[in-house]
């Protein structure tokens, strides 16, 4: 029989042992670190951990809406993707917390899983490429990827809920917004375009020039149109087959010494011009002087800018909301 002295002695080892490691847990001692550092948890956010490989496959994501997913990114660069990265998964688990505690029941249909595990499918050149992304966000299986999916459609159902009243625009704000940038909404001056074109780029200027006099003689004598001569010469593979047609530009549409004189040009006068990247033959067929646009041109554009514009900082202000009350619930781990 044991001992009523040994039972206590086992009890307050036990205790403290208890205590130990609720200690180091809250403090993240070193057995907390070790354990975290096993499952590389790179944060935690009320209870909820992030592992590096959810960060990591975050930040591809990043990379890849921005168009830089084969391309290495400066140190910096890359940074600041990580650090958003992080940031998103923070709040979105924050967000995750509000939805259980305030409406769970948030529906999801089939038909929208579906619709958006198409979306996602479409990001990728094949299925075996898709499966190691979603492996590597930690879903097992396709029962994991719907679950997964649907939890983000009712993230972002809960957060238009909270937002939409604040994003709403009235004809007023739209019309104020209107008069006080009025000029910002005037139609540029422009001009329509043709051109045949050859770059100077490993070749002697001098040469090609002497092979746009030709064709400028060319077209000048009528022996060849300007459809002919873009379709022959032309080394623009937007347009040779279109007889050269640019359509219409307006100043801070192409590159800039090429744009400062063709506005000079009279229309039906072909010319010469040389850029940066090679010599034109150019003709303006046609010029529009600038002009006003009125609200009613505008309004749908106008309060559908104004609109994202309140999206933004209502999306802005909740997540800032959120994360100040829970300052306490938000460890991360570097």
């Amino acid at each position: 029989m044991v001992s009523t002295r040994g039972m206590v002695l086992r009890l307050v080892l036990y205790g403290a042992v208890l205590l130990y490691l609720a200690a180091d847990f809250l403090l993240d001692g070193p057995l907390s670190r070790a354990l975290r550092q096993g499952r590389q948890v790179v944060a935690a956010v009320a209870g909820t951990e992030i592992t590096k490989d959810q960060l990591d496959q975050r930040i591809r994501e990043c990379l890849w809406l921005a168009g830089h997913e084969k391309k290495p990114l400066p140190p910096a660069e890359f940074q600041a993707a990580h650090d958003a990265a992080l940031n998103d998964l923070v709040d979105e688990i924050l967000i995750d917390h509000e939805v259980a505690a305030t409406n769970p029941a948030i529906p999801v249909s089939p038909q929208e899983i579906d619709e958006r595990i198409r979306m996602l499918a479409g990001r990728f050149d094949n299925r075996t490429e898709m499966a190691a992304a979603v492996a590597g966000a930690g879903l097992r299986d396709e029962a994991a990827l719907r679950s997964a999916t649907a939890t983000r459609i009712r993230r972002e159902k809960w957060v238009e809920s909270e937002i939409a009243p604040t994003v709403v625009v009235t004809q007023r704000e739209a019309r104020d917004w209107y008069e006080a940038n009025r000029e910002t909404q005037r139609i540029p001056e422009r001009v329509a375009v043709r051109h045949v074109f050859l770059p100077t780029l490993d070749r002697p200027p001098e040469e090609v020039k002497a092979k746009m006099e030709a064709a400028l003689a060319e077209l000048v004598s009528g022996r060849k149109n300007f459809a002919t001569l873009a379709r022959e010469t032309s080394e623009d593979p937007a347009t040779k087959g279109k007889g050269g047609e640019l359509g219409w530009i307006t100043r801070g549409r192409v590159i800039a010494d090429f744009t400062a004189a063709v506005f000079e040009l009279q229309e039906n006068n072909p010319t010469l011009i040389r850029s940066r990247i090679g010599w034109h033959l150019v003709e303006v067929t046609d010029r529009k002087p600038s002009e006003d646009r009125s609200f009613e041109d505008v309004r749908a554009e106008t309060m559908s800018a104004l609109e994202a514009i309140k999206r933004r900082d209502a999306l802005r202000a909740l997540r800032h909301g959120l994360r100040k009350d829970a300052m306490d619930k938000i460890r991360i781990f570097r």
